[in-house]
């Protein structure tokens, strides 16, 4: 009896630990079904303020992108000039390169040209490009159209190159057309290019094909182009 008595109070006594336990952990469950339900909560009412704000910043990207655009549409880039070769007065060497480059009649003028902020290179590694602003739009586009029609610039027994002087994100998006480009280079049945700032364009059997993504237009190829 006597031993009985000893196990049924130690039996007792653990239920009673093990109850004291549980009922511990109940209240620790409540507290954080309670915390969690308030975090939910929080987060249903965060959720639209953060859409929101991702489509203001979205926006205002896309803002800063146009604006700096437009800053840039008197611009030109003139890549393959040495460095150094510009001396103490690179507008007016860019002036006068621009003149014998393109036969023209005068430098034109120009507002400032530079090349771009970045460390110089190297010897022997590719020279900095130059940024060149024009004083005048309409003369600008002259010198871009005419670029765009020669088959190959030369300056001082140097071919040179010059482009539109995009936003670095405007650039990547269209530089991002590489792949496509390259393996249409090989097709003269093909016409194609870029569209507009960010597009691109594929004439192909008489029709004319818009895209707006670099996976498009290639998917497009391997379907249509290079398909045997």
């Amino acid at each position: 009896n006597i031993l009985r008595y000893f196990l049924r109070e130690e039996v007792h006594n653990s239920l009673m630990a093990v109850t004291s336990e549980v009922k511990a952990h109940e209240e620790r469950l409540t507290s954080l079904e309670n915390v969690t339900s308030e975090w939910t909560t929080s987060l249903q009412v965060l959720e639209p303020t953060v859409a929101s704000l991702r489509n203001e910043i979205a926006a205002l990207q896309a803002k800063c992108t146009d604006l700096e655009c437009r800053s840039r549409r008197s611009n030109l880039r003139l890549v393959g000039i040495p460095e150094g070769m510009e001396g103490t007065q690179p507008t007016k060497f860019i002036a006068e390169a621009l003149q014998e480059i393109f036969s023209l009649c005068e430098p034109p003028l120009l507002a400032r040209a530079h090349r771009t902020l970045a460390a110089r290179p190297a010897e022997g590694q590719q020279p900095r490009a130059f940024v060149i602003c024009f004083h005048r739009f309409d003369v600008k586009e002259d010198i871009l159209r005419k670029a765009i029609q020669a088959k190959q610039l030369k300056f001082k027994d140097r071919t040179v190159h010059i482009f539109p002087d995009f936003a670095p994100e405007i650039a990547k998006k269209r530089a991002a057309y590489y792949d496509v480009k390259r393996v249409l280079r090989s097709r003269s049945d093909v016409k194609y290019g870029l569209r507009g700032l960010t597009g691109f364009r594929i004439t192909h059997d008489g029709t004319e094909h818009k895209f707006d993504t670099p996976a498009e237009a290639m998917d497009y190829v391997k379907r249509h182009v290079t398909t045997p």
